[in-house]
C-alpha cells in the first residue's frame, strides 16, 4: 500500500527535474579547454587540440658535395596536423627562392645534377597552423673528376706568395709568378670562392687581402691587422658574414674577425683569446653544421671546443690530446681528423665522432687512432678515393702517410694504409688534387733539394694505392716556405 502511494511522488519529482532543465543541453563530464590546446586563427573557426603547426627535423643539416651528372636525395622528418602541404626551394623563398617543380614530398630528389644546381635549398611547410621553414643546407656540384686539367698552387715565403701551375696532361710545373706580401713572411694562406688572405707569422700583424682572376692570377686589394705572429688563417663563411679565426704559436693566441662582405668591409675584432704561456696555438678549423670551433694547442696537450656567436666564443670544453699540431673538422663524413707533433715515441693521427649536446655542451668519442712517427705535420681529406693524408718530419724519416677511410670517414680495415718515404726536407704543407691522385708537398728548410714536389698516386679498382712516384719539382731560390694552398681546374 506504501509502494502505491511512493510512485506518484516520483513521477511528479522526475517530470519537475526536466522541466527545471528544459532548453538546456545535458553535459557529462564536461572540462573547461586550457589556452595551451586551443588555437583560434583569424576567421575565428574553431580548430581540435589535436592539430599542430608543422615541424621538420633534422635541425641541424650538413653540407652536400655532388660531381655533375650525379644524383642528391635527401629526406626531412615532416609533422603537423592537418597533414602539411611541402614545397622545396632552392633560395630562401622569403626572399627570392624558387620552387622546384614537383618536388612536393619531404624527399628532395635532384637527378642528373648540372653546375646551375649549386646553391641553397630549403624545405617548406603549410598546414592552417601556419608556415615553417626548414633549416638551410648547400649544395655543391663541381665538374667530373675525369676532367681534371690541373692544379694551382700558392707557397707563402718571405715577404711573398710564388704561384705554380702543375699541367695534368704533361705532368709539369710552370715557372713561379711572384706576388708580393704587406708583411714579413707568410705564416698561413687560404682561398674562400675568388678571394685569398695571408697572414704574417714572425713579428708583423698583417693580414692581406687578394682577388682571384679567372686565370688564378692574383691582385692584392687591402691590407689590414690581424693577430700577431699568426701561423695559421681559417677563412670561411657563414650566412652572410665572412669570419676568420688566427693562430699564433709564438703568443699562444687566438683571434676570431668577422667581416660583411668578400672585400671584408666592417673587418671587426671580435674576440682574442690569450692562452697559459707556452701553450703555442697552432691551428683551428670551424664546424659551419655544428658552428663550433676547434683549436689546437699543441703544448697544452689540448684541443679547445667553441660555440661560435656573432659576437663571442663560448668555451664548451676541451678533448686532450698529446702534441695536437693540425685539426681539421670536414662537413661530409661529420668528424674531427688531427694529427699529433710528437717529438718522442710516436706521433697520430686521431678521428673523433663530435656532437653537439644541448647550447652548452658536447659529446666527444674517440672512433679511431693510427700512428704515424715523429713529428706530425699538415692533414687533407679526400672524398674521392676516402682518404686522409699526412706529412711526418721525422729527420731521416720524412714520410708521406695515406690512410685509408670508410664511407663514414672511420679506418678502413678493408684497405692498406701506405706510408711513402719522401726525398723532401722537413715537409711541412700538403695540398691533394680533388681526384686523389697528386700530392703537392711543400718544405720550410733552406737546404732542401727542392722546395715543392708532387707525387702521383696509382690506384687499383678497390680504391686501394698501388704505388706512388715523386713526377716533378719546383726549384726555388734560398728561402723558407711555411704554407700552400691549391685550386685545382677542371
Amino acid at each position: 500500500m506504501r509502494l502505491r502511494l511512493y510512485v506518484p511522488i516520483l513521477l511528479l519529482m522526475i517530470i519537475a527535474l526536466l522541466f527545471q532543465n528544459c532548453g538546456k543541453p545535458l553535459k557529462i563530464n564536461e572540462k573547461p579547454l586550457s589556452s595551451e590546446n586551443t588555437v583560434m586563427p583569424d576567421d575565428s573557426e574553431t580548430i581540435s587540440s589535436a592539430f599542430t603547426i608543422p615541424k621538420i627535423t633534422p635541425q641541424i643539416v650538413t653540407d652536400f658535395y655532388r660531381k655533375e651528372g650525379e644524383t642528391l636525395s635527401f629526406t626531412m622528418s615532416v609533422i603537423g596536423s592537418p597533414l602539411p602541404q611541402l614545397q622545396w626551394y632552392k633560395g630562401d623563398p622569403t626572399v627570392s627562392g624558387q620552387a622546384l617543380s614537383g618536388q612536393n614530398t619531404n624527399t628532395l630528389d635532384l637527378l642528373n645534377l648540372k653546375l646551375d644546381q649549386t646553391g641553397e635549398y630549403y624545405l617548406q611547410a603549410k598546414n592552417k597552423l601556419g608556415t615553417v621553414l626548414s633549416q638551410k643546407f648547400s649544395l655543391e656540384v663541381s665538374a667530373p673528376l675525369d676532367s681534371y686539367k690541373g692544379t694551382h698552387v700558392y707557397l707563402g715565403g718571405a715577404g711573398k706568395i710564388l704561384k705554380y701551375y702543375f699541367d695534368a696532361t704533361t705532368e709539369l710545373m710552370s715557372s713561379a709568378q711572384n706576388y708580393s706580401f704587406n708583411g714579413d713572411s707568410v705564416g698561413s694562406i687560404a682561398h674562400l670562392d675568388d678571394r685569398m688572405v695571408a697572414v704574417s707569422t714572425k713579428k708583423g700583424s698583417s693580414l692581406e687581402l687578394y682577388s682571384l682572376a679567372d686565370d688564378f692570377t692574383l691582385t692584392s686589394l687591402k691590407s689590414l691587422g690581424f693577430l700577431t705572429s699568426s701561423v695559421h688563417v681559417n677563412f670561411t663563411k657563414e650566412d652572410s658574414k665572412y669570419l676568420l679565426f688566427g693562430s699564433s704559436y709564438s703568443n699562444a693566441q687566438l683571434s676570431y674577425f668577422s667581416a660583411d662582405d668578400n672585400q671584408l668591409s666592417g673587418y671587426t675584432e671580435r674576440k682574442t683569446i690569450t692562452y697559459p704561456t707556452g701553450s703555442k696555438s697552432h691551428s683551428s678549423s670551424y664546424s659551419t653544421s655544428l658552428k663550433f670551433l676547434f683549436v689546437s694547442n699543441l703544448g697544452e696537450n689540448k684541443i679547445q671546443i667553441y660555440r661560435v656567436t656573432s659576437s663571442d666564443l663560448l668555451s664548451l670544453g676541451s678533448i686532450d690530446v698529446i702534441s695536437p699540431r693540425n685539426v681539421y673538422y670536414d662537413e661530409i663524413y661529420q668528424h674531427l681528423y688531427v694529427v699529433t707533433e710528437a717529438h718522442s715515441e710516436n706521433g697520430f693521427i686521431k678521428i673523433f665522432e663530435v656532437n653537439a649536446v644541448g647550447d652548452n655542451n658536447v659529446s666527444i668519442i674517440e672512433k679511431g687512432t693510427y700512428s704515424i712517427g715523429l713529428n706530425g705535420s699538415d692533414l687533407k681529406i679526400n672524398h674521392s678515393k676516402n682518404f686522409i693524408s699526412a706529412m711526418v718530419r721525422e729527420p731521416g724519416a720524412e714520410n708521406l702517410v695515406v690512410l685509408p677511410l670508410s664511407a663514414t670517414g672511420q679506418i678502413d680495415s678493408l684497405r692498406t694504409p701506405i706510408v711513402y718515404p719522401i726525398t723532401i726536407i722537413a715537409p711541412r704543407s700538403l695540398s691533394v688534387s680533388d681526384n686523389g691522385k697528386y700530392f703537392f708537398v711543400t718544405t720550410s728548410e733552406f737546404n732542401s733539394p727542392s722546395h715543392l714536389v708532387v707525387y702521383k698516386a696509382e690506384y687499383n679498382s678497390s680504391l686501394q694505392i698501388t704505388d706512388i712516384q715523386k713526377i716533378t719539382q719546383a726549384n726555388t731560390t734560398a728561402d723558407y716556405y711555411l704554407c700552400n694552398d691549391s685550386i685545382d681546374v677542371n
